[in-house]
């Protein structure tokens, strides 16, 4: 096991009885509950990241070539070559 850091963790008094209440009943030390708390939460955010890449990737994949078949649409090749300047001529 790595060395562990330290971290003040400050308390309201409610969350603090309900931290003493939880440590006695399961015998486990202040540092393993919140290590716990901790871990849990990071395994709950690292879950919802994933969850909202996994709808952004198919939120993307629904709308894959939604402009594939259109024929109202300007020749934008056409527009860029517009824009190109022949610096090489002046």
């Amino acid at each position: 096991m790595s060395p562990a850091n330290t971290i003040q963790i400050n308390l309201n008094a409610r969350n603090s009885e309900l931290a003493s209440s939880i440590a006695r009943v399961t015998r486990k030390s202040p540092e393993q509950l919140v290590n716990e708390v901790f871990a849990k939460f990071a395994d709950e955010a690292e879950k919802d990241e994933q969850q909202k890449f996994a709808e952004w990737r198919e939120a993307m994949l629904q709308i894959e070539g939604m402009w594939a078949d259109r024929d109202d649409l300007p020749d934008f090749e056409e527009i860029r070559r517009s824009l190109d300047r022949d610096l090489w001529s002046k």
